[in-house]
């Protein structure tokens, strides 16, 4: 039941993220791990309070508290914009903006007319990264 995939992610962290209360409360039942952490730190909970303010995000946060859960590793906002977003759409927000810091550049694979590729590693994985030249952007678009 503590089984996770390639990214350690367990079924306790879908259905929390999801907000699936009577799968998260079947899985604490049989003796999931209200405190597995995936390979990002993160536990079943902060995917329970990252999915919204939904009725069944909450009831998810209960059932996971009932069951001695605790957030695990937070992750840093980088701009105020991100503070302004409700907690639906962070969930979402997280991954379409990334640090720099957390690129490690490892080979450049590609040129183009806006910008360069390059082979990454992103929080373990491996990625490729654009990196757009801004002065062939044009204004109005």
């Amino acid at each position: 039941v503590n089984q996770g995939d390639y990214d350690k992610r367990t079924a306790l962290h879908l259905a929390s993220g999801e907000g699936h209360a009577s799968i998260v409360l079947a899985l604490c039942e049989a003796g999931a791990d209200p405190n597995v952490e995936d390979r990002w730190k993160r536990r079943p909970l902060d995917d329970a309070f990252a999915g919204g303010t939904d009725g069944a995000y909450e009831e998810c946060v209960a059932i996971l508290q009932r069951f001695g859960a605790a957030r695990g590793l937070q992750r840093s906002t980088t701009s105020n914009v991100n503070l302004e977003l409700d907690k639906s759409s962070k969930r979402q927000s997280d991954n379409l903006k990334i640090n720099f810091g957390e690129l490690e550049m490892i080979d450049r694979i590609g040129a183009g007319a806006f910008g360069e590729i390059y082979k990454c590693r992103w929080r373990g994985t491996l990625v490729a990264a654009k990196i757009i030249k801004t002065a062939k952007i044009r204004k109005e678009w």
